[in-house]
This record gives structure tokens, sequence and C-alpha cells, in this order.
């Protein structure tokens, strides 16, 4: 009985296994031949392959190559695709041009014995044919069943298989995408020290990547939500994700616009305290009748009643611009209502000491307001434009911006 067909592959493999190459270069082969179908054409692993699937490094791997190539044993060319924007080597069976063909393998019962390919009752025939015009070597046309010999099966790694190389590069960019929008949350994740971190990377990368970039964007939300309710545990990453804490948290374009931060004597602080003032003295305020002695000052004439009345006013019935005042002295700014930034657009700033800062100044003297604290270095004030002559502007423009009260400005101002 004749022995049955063998795949090239098969063969080429036998064939350098009892050649006499070194064993690295054997192991190389063996390697490249995972890539390889059963007839030994050509593939298109990288080195990077190579060197994953045989445990060697870049260095050997490529010395062994050379090596096989120089000894006879592969073909190496180059394959371009997509235009020529990058290039992949192409590996091939070959076999020294002393036409070296590999014996079968041994019985069983022979030291290092392997098994024989199955029977077929087809003969074998191999027959050496020049490819290139015989530049290369010969090539081994056989009549070939399925290599079931091979260790692993063979990647595809044609050029149509490589295709998928590019698409695996870009989800090695995506992950690295992934990671750094996790690690922006983490590292201001409050209470988070000594914590695994790990678990919610897990959780975070199983979330669709539209549900990645709503958690993203909810969390300082998430966060600020947590601090107004006062709660001391905040949730582990692998919680917040896992859990899908973010759906209950709204979005920062529908979520209250920021407060402002205004600078004493800037545009939002001149607007806002205008405004309190204008509304006169405040009904929370406690005014305190003349003191004894004030009292018979004003029974003896040499006080006016009406004028220690006036200050009483000026010092305890507009609290929270006095508030604005002590602000301003110390050089802090106070947090408005959002809605301030804009009504500071009404304002315009006065130079100190000029004749409209005085102007100004008579004005608040003739409505028994508060005067503003000294502004030691501060050369502009801002005041609503127009002068004294332009408040009725001022105060149509703020009531027509639907405010009817203080928008919670007494609070910030404290």
């Amino acid at each position: 009985m004749t022995a049955g067909p063998t795949s090239a592959a098969w063969s080429w493999r036998h064939a350098f296994a009892q050649s006499d190459l070194p064993a690295t270069t054997k192991h190389v082969l063996h390697t490249l031949g995972m890539f390889m179908n059963e007839l030994g054409e050509g593939c298109y692993p990288s080195v990077a392959d190579i060197c994953r699937y045989s445990g060697l490094d870049k260095k050997t791997v490529l010395k062994h190559l050379a090596a096989a190539r120089e000894a006879g044993w592969i073909a190496v060319s180059q394959h371009g695709y997509r235009g020529q924007r990058w290039k992949r080597q192409e590996y091939a069976a070959r076999w020294p041009e002393r036409d070296l063909v590999a014996a079968c393998a041994p019985d069983d019962g022979e030291e290092g014995g392997g098994a024989v390919p199955p029977p077929s009752g087809a003969p074998k025939v191999v027959e050496p044919v020049p490819e290139g015009g015989g530049i290369e070597g010969s090539k081994v046309v056989e009549q070939l069943h399925q290599d079931k010999t091979s260790p692993v099966t063979p990647p595809d790694t044609s050029p149509t298989g490589r295709a998928p190389e590019r698409a695996r590069e870009g989800e090695i960019e995506d992950r690295k995408k992934i990671e750094a929008a996790y690690w922006r949350m983490i590292r201001v994740w409050p209470k988070l020290n000594g914590l695994p971190k790990d678990t919610g990377l897990k959780a975070f990368m199983a979330l669709s990547p539209e549900d990645r970039e709503i958690a993203e964007r909810r969390f300082p939300n998430w966060l600020a939500a947590l601090k107004a309710q006062g709660k001391d545990h905040v949730h582990q990453p692998s919680t917040y994700f896992g859990k899908r804490l973010f759906d209950d948290i709204a979005d920062p374009q529908d979520a209250p616009p920021e407060p402002v931060l205004a600078a004493p004597f800037g545009k939002a602080y001149g607007a806002f305290r205008m405004a309190k003032l204008l509304e006169g003295p405040e009904a929370c305020a406690t005014i305190p009748a003349l003191t004894f002695m004030e009292r018979r000052l004003v029974d003896d004439g040499a006080a006016d009643e009406a004028a220690l009345m006036t200050e009483k006013v000026r010092r305890y019935g507009f609290p929270t611009v006095n508030r604005l005042h002590d602000a301003a002295a110390d050089r802090r700014s106070v947090t408005l209502p959002p809605e301030w930034a804009a009504h500071g657009e009404l304002t315009e700033p006065v130079r100190v000491g000029s004749d409209l800062w005085q102007a100004w100044q008579a004005e608040h003297e003739r409505r028994g307001w508060p005067w503003l604290p000294e502004p030691g270095r501060v050369e502009w004030v801002y005041f609503p434009a127009g002068g004294p002559g332009g408040l009725g502007a001022f105060e149509a423009a703020i009531r027509g911006g639907g405010r009817n009260d203080d928008g919670g400005g007494r609070e910030a101002a404290e």
C-alpha cells in the first residue's frame, strides 16, 4: 500500500525538522508554519506575531528568519496593501535547492516517533517545479489532504485577513481613550485612596460608548449632589458605573447656571448693590429707636431727630448692602445669583474722586443710602450707566429681567 498524500506545509515542517538547522531556527520556522495554510503558501504575520507565538524576542526572531531564508527554507517578499499605505512581509515555504524532501514520519515504535498522516488510496505525487523563473528555488506541488497535525489552526494572515489588524490598532487606541476618560474621574474621586480601581475600570469598560460619555459628563453634578445632601459616603467607581447611578443625575446643560463670583466694586457687584438700595430699607431690618442720650440731645436742640434716624436707617436698614461693603473693605469677592453677570453690563466705570463720583456720593446722601467704604487703591468703581439720572432706566431694566426678589442675593452676600 502506498503512503497517503500529505500537505506541503506538513512535509515542509518535517523536512526542516530533520535538517541541520539550529534548534532556534527550527523553532522560528515551526512558529511561522502556524500561520500557513496546508499549501505552505504566502502568509503575512508581523514580527510581533512571531515573537508572541514563539516566546522569542524581536532580535532573535529577525536573526533566525534571515538564517532560514539564507538556507533556502523560506522565501520572503513584501506585500503592499491598501494603496501601499503600509506593507507586510510575505513568507512562503521553500525547500533548499538540493531538493530535500522529508521522509515519512517515523513509526510510533521508533524513538521520537510521530503520527503518520492518514492513508489514502491516491498515490503521492511530488514534482518540483520552478516558481517565478526558478530564482527562489523549487516549489512542491502535491495531492493534499487537510493538515490535521498542525498544533493550532493557522491564523488568517492573507491581505484580506490582515485587514482587521487596522481595526485592532483602532481598538487599542479606543481603549487608551476610554482609560484616559476613566482616570480623569478617578483622579478627583473623593475618598478613593487605597481602594481597588481595576473593578471600576471593568465596570466603566462594560458600558456602551454613549453611556461612558454620559457617566463622565454627569460625574461633577453627581459629586455636587452628594455634597448638597451632606452625604459623607461616596460610592466606589464600580458602583457608580455598574449600578448606573449617573442615570438619576441631570446633564450639566440642564443644571442651573453657575453663580457669579463678583469682585468688590466690579460690574455685578455694582449692579446688585444699587438694586438693593433702590428697594429701600429691608423689611427684615430692625432699626433701633433713639437712645436716651440721643433723645436728650434732640430735646435740647443739639441734634436733629430726622438726621439721627436717617443715619440709623443707613446703618441698620440695609443689612445686605452693608455686608457687601464689609466684603469690599476686606477686598473679598461675593457670590451672587447667575443673572447678575448680565445685569452687570448695565453699569459703567466711574473714576474715584471724579465729578461723576461726587455726583453719586451726593445722590446717596440725598436718598439716605449708605455710601461705599474707602476704595483704597481701586481707581474705578462701577455704577449704573448714565449717572444718577439713569437710575430710572437701570431699575426698569432690572425689573424687566423678571427679578421680583433678591434672587438669593441676601444669603449670597452673607
